[in-house]
Parts: structure tokens; C-alpha cells; sequence
């Protein structure tokens, strides 16, 4: 099984998938929520800047994915001597960082 394509949302420590609603309508179709993962603490204290986080990093999970999938196709070209590979690593490497700086929490570098 795969997972739902992104991008995700998310809303503090709250991720989640919109998708168009499939009811009939005249207007434009209403978006409503495929799924919600919620970010809770198990028992100990957890600071809330912690909790959103992780929420954050669930959100940019498809992003690092795609930019892992790259950086391996890139390495993999390079293995077999491709004319193009320094090309596709610099692609590769870019897709890497944009993935990595959604990692962080919204609003901080």
C-alpha cells in the first residue's frame, strides 16, 4: 500500500489531507478532509513548540521522499558513468534542500 500523495497541511500540531468533497454541488466543489494525524504527548510534559515539530516533519514527509528517490537516482547515474549526472545531482540536491527547509518549523530558517 502507498501513502496518499501530498502536499499535506497542517495547523499547529494537527496534519492533515484536503481533497475536493465528491457531493454534487452547483458551486465549486467544497474541500473536506481525507485524514487528520494529531500530534499528542504520551505522559510526560512535551513542550508545544516540540509537538508542532513533529508535525512539521510529518507534513514534509512526501517532499523528502521525492528529494531521497533523486538523490538516489542521481547517485545510481553517476555509478554508471551517465553523461548527464552531474546534472542530475545538482537537480537532485536542490529538490534536497527545498525538502529539508520544509522540514523546519514554519517561519524559522
Amino acid at each position: 500500500m502507498s501513502h496518499t500523495p501530498g502536499p499535506y497541511d497542517r495547523d499547529g500540531r494537527f496534519v492533515y489531507k484536503l481533497v475536493p468533497s465528491s457531493r454534487p454541488s452547483n458551486n465549486p466543489p467544497p474541500m473536506v478532509n481525507l485524514w487528520l494525524c494529531s500530534v499528542q504527548p504520551c505522559g510526560e510534559a512535551v513542550p508545544t513548540e516540540e509537538l508542532e515539530a513533529v508535525a512539521q516533519l510529518f507534513k514534509a514527509a512526501p517532499d523528502l521522499k521525492e528529494a531521497l528517490k533523486e538523490l538516489v537516482a542521481a547517485q545510481d547515474a553517476n555509478d554508471e558513468g551517465w553523461f548527464d549526472s552531474p546534472k542530475m545531482r545538482d537537480v537532485a540536491m536542490e529538490k534536497a534542500r527545498a525538502a529539508l527547509a520544509k522540514c523546519e518549523p514554519e517561519g524559522k530558517p
